[in-house]
């Protein structure tokens, strides 16, 4: 996996043209909100980060019997879901990060 891509929480214009642009090795991550996204992708995370104020628990559980792994942070916490999803992707060493 040499690419990370970040699903933030917004609005996807093209969910086609955001599919077509994914490679079979990236790694998938969900800063919190962007989990829905890929679901409407029809593709799991590796990761779902975040303090995951956006996450119904039935689809936390769903995830997490799937493999996903989750890292949760306290809502009181000083970085933004996204900021915590790119200093995952950093200190993962990717060779380069797409936000989506």
């Amino acid at each position: 996996m040499k690419r990370a891509v970040i699903f933030v929480n917004g609005e996807m214009q093209n969910a086609d043209r955001v599919k077509a642009c994914l490679g079979a090795d990236d790694f998938l991550i969900a800063a919190d909100g962007g989990h829905r996204h890929l679901k409407t992708l029809g593709l799991l995370p590796h990761l779902v980060i975040g303090d995951l104020d956006s996450l119904p628990d039935d689809e936390r559980q769903a995830l997490t019997r799937a493999g996903v792994e989750i890292k949760t942070f306290p809502p009181e916490k000083d970085e933004t879901d996204l900021e915590l999803a790119l200093l995952e992707a950093v200190g993962r060493r990717f060779k380069s990060i797409l936000v989506v």
